[in-house]
């Protein structure tokens, strides 16, 4: 609106100041003039023709200077690239920036909710959660503006319908026994994956507000419920006066849980002299979530 204002100003200018020009100064004797006056007119008429039209070039010249300009500084403002990531608490993501050689400068927020630390290898940094929440880092250049924000958010783990299942690709269920004993071997081994297939097919829920979650098996309708206790690399269950600890993994895809369990103390006080060194179990649950958290999203 303004820059259209200058120039219709300018148009103006443009019609109207030569015109001034033209009609110089009257001379309002009633003397005839002279061949020596009349020149003396057309020079000084010429003379002020000449100053009008610098006027009139100059004036143009600072309008379109200053619409330029604007129009330069409109060009330089650039809106900050915006990052976002959403995974649950304890995951960590590498963001790769060139922080160093860009001379780039991080200004975290929400240090409550997540942390950052520089890898000097890569020349990045890296971005852990640490609390459920929101928030932002800003990646800003030398001269402190802000070239990248990054939408934190943090979730303690949630699910709506998990299944104990081997759907994946490439993760499978495992039973690991180490034992000197083979008669011994063989006995956990064919108990260990006879409780695995009659959990397969169980359904889970999970509810992080509350910490409750709901436990149902293939073979029954009734459905149990307890408390738990999740971190990114654990999860224990908490019902009917039994605590369950299991290692906790989020699967490629991030789809799929990899949950595995630590049995060599309970079957080493079963078989106390078989030489049991190693008795461990994985799993695979199945998140049939229709949105699972995305991670890094460019």
């Amino acid at each position: 609106m303004v820059k259209n204002k200058l120039w219709c100003i300018g148009l103006a200018l443009t019609f109207i100041l030569p015109g001034f020009a033209k009609k110089g100064i009257t001379h309002k004797s009633k003397t005839p003039y002279t061949t020596f006056q009349k020149n003396k007119t057309t020079k000084y008429r010429n003379s002020t023709n000449n100053a009008m039209k610098h006027i009139i070039y100059t004036i143009n010249f600072l309008l379109l200077f200053c619409c330029c300009s604007k129009k330069d500084t409109t060009l330089e403002t650039i809106e900050p690239e915006s990052i976002s990531y959403s995974a649950y608490i304890g995951e960590t993501c590498n963001l790769f920036i060139d922080l160093k050689a860009n001379k780039y400068t991080v200004r975290n927020n929400n240090p409550g909710i997540a942390s950052w630390s520089y890898i000097e290898k890569s020349d990045a940094i890296s971005i852990k959660l640490e609390a459920d929440g929101e928030g932002t880092i800003d990646i800003l250049d030398a001269n402190n503006n802000i070239k990248n924000i990054i939408h934190i958010y943090a979730f303690y783990f949630n699910a709506d319908k998990i299944e104990e299942s081997d759907m994946h690709p490439t993760e499978k269920a495992e039973v690991t026994v180490e034992v000197i004993d083979s008669d011994v071997k063989s006995l956990i081994e064919k108990q260990l994956w006879k409780e695995i297939e009659q959990k397969r097919g169980t359904f889970y829920s999970f509810k992080s507000d509350t910490k409750v979650f709901t436990m149902s098996y293939p073979q029954t309708t009734e459905k149990l419920q307890g408390t738990y206790k999740w971190s990114i690399d654990s999860l224990t269950l908490n019902y009917q006066n039994t605590i369950e600890k299991y290692g906790f993994k989020i699967a490629t895809g991030r789809r799929c849980y990899l949950i595995s369990s630590d049995k060599t103390k309970e079957y080493q006080l079963l078989f106390p002299n078989a030489g049991i060194k190693v008795v461990r179990t994985q799993t695979i649950w199945y998140d049939h979530t229709t949105n699972p958290l995305p991670g890094l999203v460019l």
